[in-house]
């Protein structure tokens, strides 16, 4: 939607229209011979927009959290720099008196200092709560304050400038429209509220600048206007024009209150009576048979027949161009009353309700009909007009003639409009003004004026009307005339006045944006930064400030580490409304703790020793145990002593910490003192005789009451081996001490003597072994220690080898864990044997597979597993050529970058080799070439790198049209070379297409009005011929390979027509699709020569080596762009309707020639000429005697003498009409004025002068009698006859078919003197006079003759028997006898004829 001020007008427009700018109405055309009717012309405001619309979305920073300013939006460019201050309007009026809150400097003061006290508007709104800063990083965050005043969510800004451009422009009385406020987005914080504000005023300030812009436009046409009221060809007063009515070509009418329709074509103006005399019919079907040049070249008109006071109703709808004061309108109602007395005939255009109305109506009375004209706007509400904005009406083309010669001499005709509702203005120099009768008519005759809106002196026949109240516009159409039967109005706003004053369309609106904030909530712990739980968010950003918001909290929180939290408190804004940014809700928590205290209690619940904390203050679960302080005696500083009844223990002694104190405690008996005792121990020592101890000392009975019995006979032995080997024997005799007994106090020592046992020597050996894991030797035995005295020493590690080498090579290497046997020792009597056991030493192959990268492509494979070291190994049979992963990738070996050896011997361990690979891709290119192989765009890669085996499609890059350089190809399908489909494979697959250089082929067609083909054929002076240009676009669908400066080539048509044949009807001219639907877009202009174009269009018409000659027509786009992408490159063809006038005064055989040119992005085409002839035109006239059965007497008596009394034959001659006609002959008639010199009395024949084929392919052949197709219409009075051709008769010619005709018309010389004769001929309603004859009759002798003359015996044989003629009674009201003079005059020249009076008197 579209919020932004518009201003209607085109860059450099001024408000006034001149002349040159708005040359007449294009549908005001008038026949030159009957006059012209007024014109009510409804002035034109033409009001372009160049505003640009930005949505909201685009004025507001993408990311709604951001912190920066949102994006300025793109309006902004036309205005000034910097941000004025505004009054900020809350959305919503509030009682609240609200906090002031004062900008910063930054954000009131402009970027210049230029601006006045007056530009600046204290900022007032209500200011929102802080937003809470993030916790500082060594404190809990402190409680923030009680929230403020609940805050708008909506600042709608007024900027003062706008509202100072606003009330300059009300001050001249311009309706300045407020359009709905615009919203320009969110501001989530104060940062991008104040983006938003500046923006804002940017945005206002914009349409201020475009406001004045326009008010000031104003004001300069303004003065213009009050300059020029005394100058001619301007208003004579200042008005202003509020109504815009020119043109809608897609009107829709629809008719009520009449109910009789007329059927059949008027071809021309005429009364109901002389309608109806024509054949004309009535009927219920309302079709438009009426057809006149006067509304814009060719409009047709519904006819329906309009009795005496009857009132007829036409509503045109579907209204698209129409606006007053800016507002559309979408209906306009005519109401018409006949008040001229009599039955009449109204015309409706079948469409453009500016064509305006038509009334017909007899000339023996003034002609009055009463229209009434309402507006509608969009709504249907009838649109009043007021006195600062009126509507004014052009009342144009008011003319009044009094010719004094010619055929019309002595008629008087005049055109005026009364009984009028509005006020005249008259256009300074006008001829018409308001007459004494208070009528809007001319005062002098307008003969000398040119009926048409590009003569400079045209508004001399107009006057303005100027409608300031009401909501109906009310005129009678008066019509005074002699000679014209219909009165034409053009109802539009096309004023004929060299100036219009007209107001601008000026709009605007104010700007808003949004107001929002978040709210989010922490869990603390209390007096740390500490945060228990993730952020909460409470209120989203973008929620609306002022919206409420309540938030909770937890009892308990336990972490995921276990502790456990209680709550403590909260700030104090736990519940409010949102503010503008961050609003911080913090809860506060203490770690929930508990200790362990361990008491000292008697069974009597005292105290013996003091409390000991187990465990201090710590985390809850914590484990704990308390035994650490569980004395099993007690003594008090008393030297009671106390002893633990574990039995008696209060709590747990181990556990978990809770909350709170954990107490245990532990329970004593008091010990009471005993009586003391004594005590002593028994011990056994052994020695030998030399009192060496031999064996450990030994206690036999430990601390005990001394008389408690001991025995240590259980701790004698009978012999004992020393570590050395020795052996000794129990020497029971000399034992000291008593072996049993009492115990006594202090130590009892027993000592058992030994006497040492001899023995004879013994030997041994020590040996070593190797073996495998399996007991398998693996290397000979070696005796590390031959036979040696039992107890000496040996050790076998001098001959422990680490590894070992079989005799059949294979390696071993120890196990120390595996030793069998004492490896260290002293012999023993046989062998010790050590046996050191052995893993065999193995290796394995390992073959790896990677990309160049170092990644793994395929599983490794085992190539030598558990083999023995040094055998032989080869990994060749595992180097894959090619590899193809899972994912459809296929690689190829790089044997120089293998890792590894792939041929050696085992090793302990794993050899890894490793096979480096690369992937191997496939390129799939797309050329395009033209049909010799040249390159008309750059090549695509269609696949880049693809997977080999992947499927390609090169379609997508398949252009079906290219434009390169000049030139536009499209592609040639059976000439691709390539596959378009396939598979990748290695290397460059390329697919190229073929493409053939076109150019657009527009055709001409030349038709006449009724859309046949008229190329090649004659064309009669006055007919339509109307040229068709189909623009030829279907070959550029889908061209690419345009730049924005091939865009911008548009198209442009080129007419090159021969003016001197043909006139343009530039109003009519149309651009339509090819089913005959009327696009828009396109501008047709008319240039004298290529020197009198603009600028612009020569250069084109240059760089495209264009020449052309003479007058020419040009058709552009309006947008070349949007052509160019809407219809050109989507291959949409046009058709350009350019319909023409052959002209009417062309009199000698000619030919003439069309064609156009096509110029778009791809160059110049030409269409085929349209070649036409014009016939000669040459009617002819002679006088002669006689005509005997069709032939003429061969002597002409044209400049002769004639009798008194004779009787002659004027010949008639039409003019020539060649076969093959590109036009019908609608129309024949022959005028003749005769002399009062001679009587008239309706004798004629009309004879064929060629042979004429009809219709229905019967021949007329040359000679034949055609009187009887021949209407003559007689007036006596003003001594004319018209001889018509019926209509029935020329329709049934064929087009095909050659015409010429020969009349006769006898008359009689009545008197002495010259005669002067010369006839009119008219063809399709062109007049064309014959050359003039002349007959002279000498003036009567002053001597009267000896002899009478003596009239001849017979009288001048009639040349035939004459039609029954029509005659036109003088407007008297009395009836003539004429009719009966004739009939009697023709039946007594029969009779003579049937008498032999045949011959011309020999005399003669």
């Amino acid at each position: 939607m579209n919020n932004t001020l518009i201003i209607k007008m085109k860059e450099g427009t001024r408000m006034f229209n001149h002349n040159s700018e708005t040359k007449g109405h294009g549908s005001i055309r008038k026949n030159k011979v009957y006059g012209t009717i007024g014109v009510i012309a409804l002035g034109a405001i033409a009001m372009f927009s160049n505003s640009k619309t930005v949505s909201a979305d685009e004025a507001s920073s993408s990311d709604p959290t951001a912190s920066q300013p949102a994006a300025i939006d793109s309006r902004v460019a036309e205005g000034t720099q910097g941000a004025s201050t505004a009054t900020i309007v809350p959305a919503t009026p509030t009682s609240e008196t609200p906090a002031t809150y004062t900008a910063p400097a930054s954000e009131t003061t402009p970027a210049t200092a230029a601006s006045s006290a007056s530009d600046t508007t204290p900022v007032t709104y209500t200011a929102p709560a802080v937003a809470q800063a993030a916790p500082a990083a060594q404190a809990a965050p402190a409680a923030q304050a009680a929230p403020a005043e609940s805050a708008e969510s909506k600042v709608t800004v007024e900027n003062q400038k706008l509202k100072d451009a606003v009330s300059e422009a009300k001050g001249y009385n311009i309706d300045v429209k407020q359009k709905p406020t615009e919203n320009i987005g969110t501001a989530n914080n104060q940062i991008e509220s104040d983006a938003k504000k500046d923006l804002a005023n940017t945005l206002e300030e914009t349409q201020a600048t475009r406001i004045k812009t326009g008010v000031d436009a104003y004001k300069l046409d303004l003065k213009k206007a009050q300059e020029n009221v005394g100058t001619a060809g301007h208003l004579s007063e200042v008005v202003h024009q509020g109504l815009k009515f020119e043109n809608e070509p897609n009107g829709k009418l629809s008719i009520s209150g009449a109910t009789e329709y007329g059927q059949k074509d008027m071809p021309k103006a005429q009364s109901y009576e002389e309608y109806v005399a024509g054949g004309g019919t009535f009927g219920s079907n309302p079709v438009a048979p009426f057809t006149t040049t006067l509304s814009g070249g060719g409009s047709n008109f519904v006819i329906p027949k309009i009795e005496n006071g009857q009132t007829i109703t036409a509503t045109y709808t579907n209204l698209q161009n129409s606006t007053y004061n800016g507002q559309k309108i979408s209906k306009v109602i005519y109401e018409v009353t006949n008040l001229s007395g009599g039955t009449g005939i109204v015309g409706f255009a079948e469409k453009d309700p500016t064509k305006g109305i038509y009334t017909f109506y007899n000339i023996n009375q003034p002609s009055r009909y009463r229209v009434n004209i309402r507006f509608y706007d969009a709504d249907g509400n009838p649109i009043q007009f007021t006195k600062t904005n009126p509507a004014i009406l052009a009342m144009t083309s008011l003319t009044k003639t009094e010719p004094t010669t010619g055929r019309l001499a002595g008629l008087k005709h005049e055109e005026s409009i009364t009984d009028y509702n509005f006020r005249p203005v008259k256009i300074t120099g006008s001829l018409v003004e308001k007459q004494a009768d208070g009528r809007l008519a001319a005062t002098t005759p307008t003969s000398n004026i040119k009926d048409d809106y590009d003569d400079p002196n045209f508004y001399k026949m107009g006057i303005a009307g100027v409608a300031e109240s009401g909501d109906t516009i009310s005129f009678v159409m008066q019509r005074k005339s002699q000679w014209d039967r219909g009165y034409w109005l053009a109802l539009t706003s096309k004023l004929p006045s060299r100036f219009t004053l007209v107001k601008p369309d000026l709009e605007y609106n104010l700007v808003e944006y949004n107001l929002a904030g978040n709210v989010v909530l922490d869990n603390y712990i209390q007096g740390t930064t500490t945060k228990l739980t993730n952020t909460q968010t409470i209120k989203p950003t973008g929620t609306p400030v002022g919206e409420e918001y309540t938030t909770t909290h937890q009892d308990r929180i336990t972490t995921a580490d276990g502790k456990v939290y209680k709550y403590v408190s909260s700030t104090n804004n736990t519940t409010g409304e949102v503010k503008l940014g961050t609003t911080n809700v913090a809860n506060y928590y203490t770690e929930v703790k508990g200790n362990v205290v361990v008491d000292y209690q008697d069974k009597q619940g005292n105290t013996i020793s003091p409390r000991v904390v187990d465990t201090p203050d710590t985390s809850v679960g914590t484990a704990y145990d308390t035994t650490d302080h569980k004395p099993s005696t007690i003594t008090t500083a008393d030297g009671t002593s106390y002893r633990i009844d574990p039995t008696a223990t209060q709590g747990h002694e181990s556990g978990q910490v809770v909350e709170g104190t954990t107490r245990v405690v532990y329970i004593y008996d008091k010990v009471e003192k005993p009586v003391e005792k004594k005590y002593g121990d028994v011990t056994v020592e052994y020695k030998n005789k030399d009192g060496v101890t031999i064996a450990p000392k030994v206690t036999d009975t430990p601390r005990s009451e001394v008389g408690t019995d001991y025995d240590t006979t259980d701790q004698r032995k009978d012999t004992i081996t020393t570590v050395d080997g020795k052996k000794y024997k129990l020497d029971l005799t000399a034992t000291q001490g008593a072996e049993t007994g009492k115990v006594v106090e202090g130590n009892t020592n027993i000592v058992y003597y030994y006497d040492l046992v001899k023995t004879p020597e013994e030997y041994g050996n020590v040996v070593v072994d190797y073996q495998d894991k399996k007991g398998n030797t693996i290397a000979p035995r070696i005796v590390d220690t031959p036979t040696a005295k039992v107890g000496t020493a040996y050790d076998t590690t001098d001959h422990k080898p680490v590894t070992i080498v079989s005799s059949n090579g294979k390696t071993y290497r120890i196990d120390p864990t595996a030793t069998q046997g004492q490896e260290s020792g002293e012999v023993v009597k046989g062998t010790t044997r050590v046996v050191y056991v052995y893993d065999e030493v193995l290796g394995d192959v390992t073959v790896h597979y990677k990309d160049e990268n170092g990644k793994v492509i395929k599983d490794p494979e085992k190539d030598t597993t558990d083999a023995p070291i040094n055998t032989l190994y080869d990994t060749r049979d595992h180097a894959h050529k090619t590899i193809t992963t899972q994912d459809g990738r296929v690689y190829e070996i790089i044997p120089e970058k293998t890792i590894g050896l792939e041929q050696g011997r085992i090793v302990e361990g794993n050899t890894d080799v490793t096979y480096v690979y690369k992937e191997v891709f496939g390129d799939v290119v797309v050329h395009y070439v033209d049909e010799s192989g040249k390159k008309i765009k750059e090549d695509v890669t269609d696949t880049a790198r693809g997977k080999v085996g992947e499927d390609y499609d090169t379609t997508d890059h398949k252009i079906i049209s290219i434009k390169h350089g000049n030139k536009v190809y499209n592609i040639v399908p059976e000439k691709t070379k390539g596959q378009e489909k396939g598979k990748v494979v290695k290397g460059v697959t390329e697919v190229t297409y073929v493409y053939k250089a076109v150019q657009a082929e527009p055709k001409k067609l030349g038709t006449n009005a009724k859309g046949e083909d008229v190329n090649g054929k004659t064309m009669l002076a006055g007919s339509t011929e109307v040229y068709t240009i189909n623009i030829d676009n279907d070959q550029y669908k889908g061209t690419t390979g345009l730049v924005d400066q091939d865009k911008q080539a548009g198209l442009m048509v080129v007419e090159k027509y021969d003016n001197k044949f043909v006139t343009p009807n530039l109003d009519a001219v149309r651009m339509t699709t090819e089913d005959g639907k009327v696009v828009s877009g396109f501008t047709t202009k008319i240039y004298k020569s290529v020197a009198e174009a603009p600028q612009k269009v020569q250069d084109y018409i240059k760089a495209k080596g264009l020449t052309i000659d003479g007058e020419f027509a040009v058709t552009t786009s309006d947008d070349p762009v949007a052509y160019t992408n809407n219809y050109a490159l989507k291959g949409i063809n046009l058709k350009l309707i350019f319909p023409t006038t052959v002209k009417k005064d062309i009199k000698e055989a000619s030919k003439y020639e069309n064609k156009a040119y096509q110029i778009d992005f791809a160059g110049i085409a030409e269409t085929n000429i349209v070649t036409n002839n014009i016939p000669k035109i040459n009617p002819k006239k002679d006088i002669v005697a006689t005509v005997e059965d069709g032939l003429k007497d061969q002597n002409s008596l044209n400049g002769k003498t004639v009798k008194v009394g004779a009787v002659y034959n004027f010949e008639l001659n039409t003019s020539y009409l060649p076969a093959k006609r590109g036009q019908s002959i609608d129309k024949i008639e022959v005028k003749d004025t005769y002399s009062p010199l001679v009587e008239y009395n309706g004798v004629h024949k009309w004879i064929a002068n060629t042979d004429i084929l009809l219709k229905d392919n019967t021949k007329i052949a040359k000679g034949t009698d055609l009187t009887q197709y021949v209407n003559q219409d007689i007036d006596h009075q003003a001594r004319t006859v018209v001889y018509s051709f019926s209509n029935d008769f020329l329709s049934k010619i064929s087009d095909n078919s050659e015409f010429q005709a020969i009349g006769y018309m006898q008359v009689k010389q009545l008197d002495y003197g010259t005669v002067e004769n010369t006839f009119t001929e008219i063809i399709n309603n062109v007049e064309r006079d014959s050359n003039t004859v002349t007959v002279v009759t000498p003036e009567k002798p002053q001597t009267p003759p000896e002899k009478p003359q003596t009239p001849p015996e017979k009288p001048q044989t009639p040349p035939v028997v004459p039609t029954t003629p029509r005659t036109n009674l003088p407007e008297t009201g009395e009836n003539g006898h004429g009719e009966a003079t004739v009939l009697g005059l023709a039946m007594m020249v029969s009779a003579m004829s049937l008498l032999g009076f045949n011959k011309r008197k020999e005399e003669e």
